[in-house]
């Protein structure tokens, strides 16, 4: 554990390969886990380390719940993340993203991009599990998930959830009618 022995430097393997999305398109169910994410005075959360034991014990419990993943909350209460992706809640024609323990992406970026050129509001602000169980619609971004929307979180139907967009269940306000 000592970094002093490596006496050749570090290694940097990368395994590229393509997969198919991760989760289908009628949207996701959530549970909140009782595993919380480490604060950023912690654990940066813009390292990309291997230090993935919160997220594994998260999808533990999501699977034994039946859930497709796990909702994480930051020591304060607030929503992080999900195991490997970013979340977000829509009310109306708004955007809230967590921000503190939710770690920097590309496409939660893109996300946020769009909105602003869409004329959509986004915050970036903290965010209680109330709200996401209030939110209009829910979603998470990630480079292997997608953008991919909630439709359940503790057993709860997120309200636009019922909607039909393109054959699947989920809401329009991330949406514009433009091409």
């Amino acid at each position: 554990m000592d970094p002093r022995l490596n006496q050749s430097g570090p290694t940097l393997i990368v395994l590229a390969e393509h997969k198919a999305p991760v989760y289908a398109r009628d949207g996701l169910s959530l549970v909140t886990s009782s595993v919380r994410r480490f604060p950023p005075d912690c654990l940066d959360p813009k390292i990309h380390h291997n230090n993935l034991i919160q997220s594994i014990l998260a999808k533990i419990e999501a699977n034994v719940a039946g859930a497709d993943d796990a909702l994480m909350l930051d020591t304060r209460g607030f929503v992080a993340e999900r195991t490997r992706h970013t979340s977000s809640s829509c009310r109306a024609a708004a955007c809230d993203a967590a921000i503190v323990a939710c770690p920097e992406g590309i496409t939660r970026q893109a996300v946020l991009d769009l909105c602003q050129a869409h004329g959509i509001a986004c915050e970036e602000c903290d965010l209680t599990q109330a709200e996401v169980y209030r939110a209009d619609e829910a979603f998470c971004s990630g480079t292997m998930g997608e953008l991919a929307a909630v439709t359940r979180v503790d057993g709860r139907t997120i309200a636009m959830a019922s909607l039909a967009v393109d054959g699947a269940a989920v809401g329009t306000v991330p949406r514009t009618d433009g091409p």
